[in-house]
């Protein structure tokens, strides 16, 4: 995950180079805090599963902060896909423009209403089933640490 949000921001490198530059209105500071908490989540998940690990990492040697690690692993793993999920959401037009593209006319280039209708509602739909998954399967508990464990009913 640390190494996507890498690529992701090479990708994306001249957002990173305007972040002390021009006004801060309050969709950038939301776009801002939002990453930051973002990395703070990916970093906490990576931290904590090096500690976790007892095949990859066994020659650190870590003792005695497994449970502590496995809370934080599971917390930082739900809030970051929740965050990064409302990432999503904040650049959901340029999801769409990049998807638009497989839908031009060959003619004008302009993108046909079938092709972003489709797009449209493919997008409603995870975004329905994604807070039809969040309450069903009561993540916000996990995110709020009242449930301390993982339970998978199969």
């Amino acid at each position: 995950m640390f190494l996507l949000f890498v690529f992701h921001h090479i990708l994306n490198r001249r957002w990173t180079q305007q972040l002390g530059k021009g006004k801060y209105g309050a969709f950038r500071i939301v776009q801002t805090v939002l990453i930051f908490l973002i990395l703070i989540c990916i970093s906490g998940s990576m931290v904590s599963g090096i500690i976790l690990s007892r095949h990859v990492f066994a020659f650190i040697n870590i003792r005695g902060v497994s449970a502590m690690a496995g809370t934080v692993h599971m917390v930082c793993a739900y809030w970051g896909f929740v965050l990064m999920s409302l990432h999503l959401g904040l650049h959901w037009h340029m999801v769409l423009r990049s998807a638009g593209k497989f839908f031009v006319k060959s003619g004008n280039g302009k993108i046909q209403k079938t092709g972003t209708c489709c797009i449209r509602i493919l997008g409603a739909a995870a975004a329905a089933y994604g807070l039809y998954a969040f309450i069903r399967r009561d993540i916000l508990s996990y995110m709020l640490l009242s449930v301390h464990f993982v339970f998978f009913d199969y």
